[in-house]
């Protein structure tokens, strides 16, 4: 399971998420329901509270296409400032999934040494 969100990464910076939702699986698994509740408000927190700080002009005419990288995206419609607070709420995401998936983690590779050890008598 460790592999799963490394290989999927390269699809999700392009909006992509498919391959980690369901191939993890994410949905209906009660491990993920508090990342998957909080992943929407805290980044969002985050978000408003730096876009009320920082000076940022933002431009909602430049539309992009849904799979451009979110940075990007930020980047073209606001700027450089605009793009850091992507990138800060991409890392508070991070760090608010991390300890979940570690816990999800260790728990198949309990299941994968008992399977092992089950097989090797």
């Amino acid at each position: 399971m460790a592999s799963c969100p490394s290989v999927a990464g390269g699809a999700h910076i392009f909006n992509i998420t498919e391959p980690v939702i369901f191939g993890v699986p994410v949905m209906l698994n009660p491990l993920f329901f508090i990342p998957m509740l909080l992943s929407c408000i805290v980044p969002g927190i985050v978000g408003y509270a730096l876009l009320n700080i920082l000076p940022i002009a933002y431009n909602p005419t430049v539309q992009l296409p849904w799979v451009m990288p979110t940075v990007i995206t930020a980047f073209m419609q606001g700027g450089f400032l605009y793009a850091l607070v992507i990138v800060a709420c991409i890392a508070v995401t991070c760090v608010l999934w991390y300890p979940f998936f570690k816990v999800a983690d260790n728990q198949a590779y309990e299941e994968e040494q008992a399977m092992a050890a089950g097989h090797a008598e």
